[in-house]
């Protein structure tokens, strides 16, 4: 099936020190998969869906995969066009939709495709689960950017031919389903090993950081702080989260303190010309994570 085509390419244009300008011919693309926080919800529960997307998430991923039961398919994908028609300034809608090689994925980005084209003011994403090059669609084929959600033994090994893909923007990271393909415990060697490749890799092919898997617990803020301080740590750029109550722990990591903020502005005001700030060496990398630490508070 050859769908409408508006979007031919999406490309990285600028990078400094991890961070990527994106342009298209969109909208408010820039907002589309950029963002701390990327909440899941189902995409056949209209309640719960306002509720996310009333919240203070970064990205809204509106699920028509895990979350949905077979018998739902179908009504949840005219449920989702209603949702995403009636939110039309709400930026950073993503839709998971199934995966390519089902028997629901392609009627998914159908209808993804046909929102888009009858909107053109709404600003969505699509992402795409279990994503290796067997199941990406043809360059050019969909209108809308696309999160790669990593989470098989076959997405990790074609990882850099995904994200040289020219509708992948943002990698993400499924440790639990890549975790019991792989026969090991999450977090493990073998998950690390991968969290070390997305990161990599997105740094290499100047895409966004990526979204680190997200925290099982949502209970215990100590659980859930350490969780998101360690991706921050990592060089992750934010986190998939299943509740709300997971938002505020992810936001407080990944937007820097303070004393950080008022450190970058000291080193960027005095720029190259300084041999020191604070009583420590200032070379070029250390003037150019400062500059990312301002870019961060500018994007939030």
């Amino acid at each position: 099936m050859t769908l409408p085509q508006r979007v031919s390419s999406v490309t990285a244009t600028e990078k400094s020190f991890g961070q990527t300008s994106w342009t298209s011919d969109r909208p408010g693309h820039k907002t589309t998969t950029a963002g701390y926080s990327a909440l899941f919800c189902p995409a056949d529960r209209p309640d719960r869906a306002a509720k996310a997307l009333a919240s203070k998430a970064h990205l809204v991923i509106l699920d028509l995969e895990d979350a949905v039961a077979p018998s739902n398919k179908d009504s949840a994908r005219e449920r989702l066009r209603e949702l995403i028609i009636l939110n039309p300034k709400r930026k950073g809608i993503v839709v998971r939709i199934n995966s390519l090689d089902s028997a629901y994925g392609t009627e998914d980005l159908a209808t993804v495709c046909s929102i888009v084209e009858a909107h053109e003011d709404i600003d969505l994403s699509v992402m795409l689960p279990k994503t290796s090059m067997q199941n990406l669609p043809p360059a050019g084929e969909s209108p809308v950017p696309i999160i790669a959600l990593i989470e098989s033994a076959q997405g990790l090994k074609d990882l850099e031919a995904v994200a040289a893909h020219p509708n992948v923007v943002r990698l993400a990271l499924g440790a639990f389903d890549l975790s019991v393909e792989l026969g090991c415990n999450n977090p493990s060697v073998p998950i690390n090993y991968a969290r070390a490749q997305l990161v990599l890799v997105s740094a290499l092919y100047q895409l966004f950081p990526p979204l680190e898997s997200p925290c099982s617990d949502f209970h215990d803020e100590t659980v859930m702080e350490a969780a998101a301080i360690k991706a921050a740590r990592d060089g992750f750029g934010g986190s998939l989260c299943i509740h709300p109550a997971q938002i505020e722990a992810i936001h407080k990591a990944f937007m820097p303190s303070e004393s950080e903020i008022e450190w970058a502005k000291r080193v960027v005001a005095v720029g190259d010309s300084a041999v020191q700030v604070d009583g420590k060496m200032v070379d070029r990398p250390v003037v150019l994570r400062a500059r990312r630490i301002l870019e961060t508070v500018d994007r939030s």
